[in-house]
C-alpha cells in the first residue's frame, strides 16, 4: 500500500506540472553534444577541480553517461568500464562488494570493505549485511560517480587501501525540471515507475522530491518447492531536498527512506562423487528444492545536511549525517527439502545422514552519525591548503538464528547469536599543494585517526536459551591510531599531466563474529588485526590527438598484516561436519600486487552524429609474500578486466533523435579463494539500449546481457552462484526544463 501511494502522488503531482511546465518554460532535449569526462568539475580531493587537473587515478561516470544507460539500480552497472574496477557479485547485493586494485574482500564477515565508500561526502559503510555495498537509495536521481584508485586513506580515512567512491546526488536547482519515467523488463516481469520534480520557491530557496516504485512478480532463479524466485525485487525509495542559497552561504537538507526486498541468496549444488555422496549430484541450474525461505530486505533512512561557506579566500564545507539501514537475511543452509533427501537416498545417491531443515535467518541494524567540516583557500597564487576534521560513528546491532531439526540426542531447535559492535572514530586531516613553477608542482596529504572498536558476540540455545559457554563467547575492544599520508609530485606540459606519488592506507581490524560448529577442520580465530598498504604509482593523462583523451597508472602496492578470508572447512561433503561453511577473516602475513591501467575515450563525428567511445582495461596481480600462504594469489583478483561503451547520438529527422548505447565488460583469469581454487569464471558481457528522443519525450528498448551469456559469479567445492541470463524491456521517460 505504501508504494501505491508513493506511486500514486508521483503521477498526482508530476502529470499535471509536466505540461504546465512545458508551456512556462523552455522545454529541451538531452544534451545533443557528447561531454568531454576529462572536462567534468569533481570533489576528488574535497575541492572542486576538473578532472584532467588532478594529479590521482581517478575516473567518472557523469549524469550523460548515466541517462544514456537508462538509469543505473546496482553499483555494477554505475561502475562498469572503470579500469581497475570490480563488482564482486555474489548475487545477492546484502553481501556483494566492490573492489578496485586487487583490494581484499570479505563477505559474510564483520570485517569492513577494502575501499572507501561514500554517499555525497559521508562514509556509509560498516556493517555484515550491506556494509560493503550501496543501496539503491544511493543510486537514485545521481549527478555522478567519481572512482579515486590507489590508496586514499590521507584524505578519506578508513579502509581506502584501494582507493574510494563517492556518489554524488542531484541537488535542488533554481529552476523548474523534472522527469517522469516508467520501465518494464519483459522475462522477469518487473517494472520500476520513478519521478522527480524540482522548482524554486523564491531567489534563495529551492527544492527536489522524487520517489521510485519498483515491483517484480518473476525471476530467473526459482525456489519449487515453495514457488518463490529468489531474485525478485518489491519496493519504493522516496526523497525530498530543501537548499537555501545566498551570496555566501548555502545550506541543503536531504531525507531519504527505502523499503525494498532485494534478490536473495541462491545456489546450485554440484556435489562430487565420494563420501556420503558414491554418484555425486548436480542439482538443476537455476530452479532448486529449498524447503526454507531464501529472502533479502533492507530498510534505509537517511538524513544529509551540508552546509557552505565563503569568507573572502576561505571557502568552509560542513556535512552532518544520520543514516540507518535495517538489512534481514536468510537461507537454507542444506539446500534440500524432504522429498529431495528421500528421494536421494532411495537411489542410492546419498548415503549419510544430513538434518534437510537446516536454515539461517540473520537480521543487522546499522546506525551511522557522521560529521566532517574542512576549510579551503589560497595563501597565494602558488599555494592551496586544505584543513578539515571528522567524527565518525557506527553501531551495529546484529541477529543471526540457526535453526535444525530436534532430535532425541540432541533436542535443541537450534542456536541464537547475538552480536554488538560499536565504532567511535576521530580523524583530522590537511593537504598543502604548491606550484613550483607552472611546470611543476607538489603536494602533501596527511592525516591522524584514532579508530576505536568494541565488540560483543555470544551464542545462545534456542530451546532452552542457555549460552552454549565461554568458547562461544566473544568480547573485546581494540584501539587503533594511524597516521597515513600521500607525496605527489607533477609535472605540466601542455595539455599534459604526468605525476609519481607514494602513500599509505590502513583497514581497520576487528573480530569474528561466528566461531563455527565445534567439529570444524579448521578452527575460527576470535579476531583480527589491522592491514596496512604503501603504494608507489606513476600516471599520465592528456589529449592524445584532438578529441582523444587518454589516462593511464602503473602502481605497486606492499602490504602488511594482509587480511584475506577463510572458512572453517565445513561442507555437504565434510562427514566430521556437514554443514555450511562459517567464513572468517585472518591475517595473512604480507603482500604485493601490482597492476597497470589504461582508459581512452573519443570524442568523434559519425556521419550526422555525435559518438562517445571509452575503452578500459587493466592487468594486476597480488602475491601473499610471507606467512602460511606464502606464494598464493590473491583471491578476487582476475588478471585482467577490459570494458567499452559506446554512446552514439544521430539525428533521424527534425527533432527526433536516435541514441544508441553499448556497454561491454569482461575478466579474465584470477583465482576465487586464497587457496587458489576454483578459478575465477572468465567472461564477457554486452548490455545495448537503443532509444528515439523527441526532446521532452523518450521511448526505449534494452537488453541486458544482450548475448545471454551466464558464467559462475561463485563457487566452491559444492557450489555454484550463477550470473543473470538475459533480461530485455522497454523504457518511456518525460522530462521538462
Amino acid at each position: 500500500m505504501r508504494r501505491w501511494l508513493l506511486l500514486t502522488a508521483a503521477v498526482v503531482v508530476g502529470a499535471p506540472m509536466a505540461p504546465a511546465l512545458a508551456q512556462n518554460s523552455v522545454v529541451t532535449a538531452k544534451p545533443k553534444d557528447t561531454s568531454d569526462v576529462s572536462e567534468v568539475v569533481v570533489v576528488a580531493r574535497r575541492r572542486e577541480e576538473r578532472l584532467r587537473d588532478i594529479p590521482v587515478a581517478a575516473s567518472v561516470v557523469d549524469a550523460q553517461l548515466i541517462s544514456a544507460r537508462g538509469g543505473v539500480t546496482d553499483p555494477e552497472k554505475l561502475l562498469q568500464g572503470i579500469p581497475g574496477v570490480r563488482y564482486v557479485n555474489t548475487v545477492s547485493p546484502t553481501t556483494a562488494e566492490t573492489s578496485v586494485r586487487a583490494s581484499g574482500t570479505s563477505r559474510g564477515t564483520f570485517a569492513e570493505s577494502a575501499i572507501g565508500l561514500y554517499r555525497d561526502g559521508v562514509y556509509v559503510g560498516g556493517g555484515l549485511l550491506g556494509g560493503r555495498n550501496f543501496t539503491r537509495a544511493d543510486l537514485f536521481d545521481i549527478d555522478r560517480a567519481e572512482v579515486l584508485r590507489g590508496t586514499q586513506s590521507a584524505l578519506y580515512g578508513r579502509n581506502a587501501v584501494g582507493g574510494a567512491i563517492n556518489i554524488i546526488t542531484k541537488k535542488p536547482q533554481f529552476e523548474k525540471s523534472g522527469f517522469l519515467d516508467a520501465r518494464y523488463g519483459f522475462n522477469n516481469q518487473q517494472y520500476q515507475v520513478q519521478g522527480v520534480y524540482n522548482t524554486d520557491v523564491n531567489e534563495r530557496v529551492s527544492i527536489r522530491v522524487g520517489a521510485q516504485v519498483f515491483d517484480q512478480s518473476s525471476g530467473f532463479f526459482y525456489n519449487k518447492s515453495r514457488n518463490e524466485y529468489f531474485d525478485v525485487e518489491k519496493g519504493h525509495i522516496a526523497r525530498a531536498q530543501v537548499k537555501f542559497q545566498d551570496e555566501n552561504f548555502s545550506v541543503n537538507a536531504l531525507y531519504e527512506n527505502q523499503v525494498s526486498n532485494l534478490p536473495a541468496l541462491n545456489w546450485q549444488l554440484v556435489i562430487p562423487a565420494g563420501g556420503s555422496w558414491p554418484r555425486g549430484y548436480t542439482s538443476e541450474k537455476s530452479q532448486y528444492n529449498w524447503n526454507s525461505p531464501s529472502l533479502a530486505k533492507q530498510q534505509v533512512n537517511s538524513f544529509i545536511v551540508t552546509a557552505e561557506a565563503s569568507l573572502g579566500s576561505v571557502s568552509f564545507l560542513s556535512t552532518s549525517a544520520y543514516r540507518n539501514r535495517l538489512t534481514k537475511n536468510a537461507f537454507d543452509q542444506d539446500s534440500l527439502d524432504k522429498v529431495t533427501y528421500d528421494s536421494l537416498r532411495a537411489s542410492g545417491t546419498l548415503t549419510g545422514v544430513i538434518d534437510y531443515n537446516t536454515a539461517q535467518r540473520s537480521q543487522d541494524d546499522v546506525t551511522t552519525y557522521y560529521q566532517d567540516i574542512h576549510a579551503t583557500g589560497n595563501y597565494s597564487e602558488s599555494l592551496k591548503w586544505l584543513i578539515g576534521g571528522e567524527i565518525l560513528q557506527v553501531r551495529n546491532d546484529y541477529q543471526q538464528d540457526n535453526a535444525r531439526t530436534p532430535t532425541t540426542a540432541i533436542p535443541s531447535r537450534g542456536t541464537s547469536s547475538p552480536a554488538e559492535q560499536e565504532i567511535n572514530s576521530y580523524a583530522a586531516y590537511g593537504t598543502i599543494d604548491y606550484r613550483i613553477s607552472n611546470a611543476f608542482g607538489v603536494s602533501a596529504e596527511i592525516r591522524y585517526a584514532n579508530d576505536v572498536k568494541d565488540f560483543y558476540s555470544e551464542r545462545f540455545d534456542l530451546t532452552t536459551g542457555l549460552s552454549a559457554g565461554s568458547r562461544f563467547r566473544i568480547k573485546g575492544s581494540r584501539d587503533s591510531q594511524n597516521v597515513t599520508y600521500n607525496l605527489t609530485g607533477s609535472y605540466r606540459n601542455g595539455g599534459w599531466l604526468a605525476y609519481a606519488k607514494v602513500g599509505t592506507a590502513y583497514r581497520t581490524g576487528g573480530f569474528n563474529r561466528d566461531l563455527g560448529d565445534p567439529r570444524a577442520p579448521r578452527p575460527v580465530t576470535p579476531s583480527f588485526g589491522d592491514e596496512s598498504a604503501l603504494t608507489y604509482e606513476v600516471g599520465a593523462k592528456g589529449n592524445l590527438v584532438g578529441n582523444v583523451y587518454f589516462e593511464g597508472a602503473a602502481y605497486r602496492t606492499e602490504t602488511d598484516d594482509l587480511l584475506v578470508q577463510l572458512d572453517n572447512g565445513c561442507s555437504l561433503v565434510t562427514p566430521s561436519c556437514p554443514v555450511a561453511a562459517t567464513p572468517f577473516m585472518v591475517n595473512a602475513g604480507e603482500g604485493r600486487s601490482w597492476g597497470v591501467e589504461g582508459f581512452v575515450n573519443v570524442l568523434a563525428q559519425v556521419g550526422d552524429g555525435r559518438a562517445r567511445l571509452s575503452l578500459g582495461v587493466s592487468r594486476q596481480s597480488g602475491e601473499v609474500t610471507s606467512g602460511p600462504f606464502k606464494g598464493a594469489s590473491f583471491p578476487q583478483v582476475p588478471d585482467w578486466v577490459a570494458s567499452a561503451t559506446l554512446n552514439h547520438r544521430v539525428p533521424v529527422r527534425d527533432g527526433i533523435d536516435l541514441v544508441t548505447n553499448l556497454a561491454y565488460r569482461a575478466q579474465w583469469g584470477g583465482v576465487q579463494e586464497i587457496a587458489g581454487t576454483p578459478r575465477l569464471w572468465d567472461y564477457q558481457q554486452l548490455d545495448a539500449r537503443l532509444a528515439l528522443d523527441f526532446g521532452h519525450w523518450e521511448i526505449a528498448a534494452f537488453a541486458n546481457n544482450a548475448t545471454n551469456s551466464t558464467y559462475v559469479n561463485f563457487g566452491s567445492a559444492t557450489v555454484r552462484r550463477w550470473s543473470q541470463p538475459r533480461l530485455y524491456g522497454v523504457q518511456m521517460r518525460y522530462q521538462w526544463r
